[in-house]
């Protein structure tokens, strides 16, 4: 999944948690959003990476331009 569509995910759960009055399924969906938050989390954390290691040495060509995605 992409940052995006996590972000995207993560915007449905936070309009299901309003419009429910079930603390069981609030408590299921804060659940959710917090494992994607997470995940997102990690990805950033991996791109920043890859973008302190280009800005360390620009001048070697690492071949993959992706981050993955």
């Amino acid at each position: 999944m992409t940052i995006q569509e996590t972000l995207n995910e993560l915007d449905a759960i936070t309009k299901r948690m309003s419009e429910t009055d079930s603390l069981e399924q609030s408590f299921a969906e804060y659940e959710k959003g917090m494992k994607l938050i997470k995940e997102c989390a990690a990805q950033i954390t991996e791109i920043e990476n890859k973008v302190r290691v280009l800005q360390d040495h620009p001048e070697e060509e690492t071949g993959n331009n992706s981050f993955g995605e």
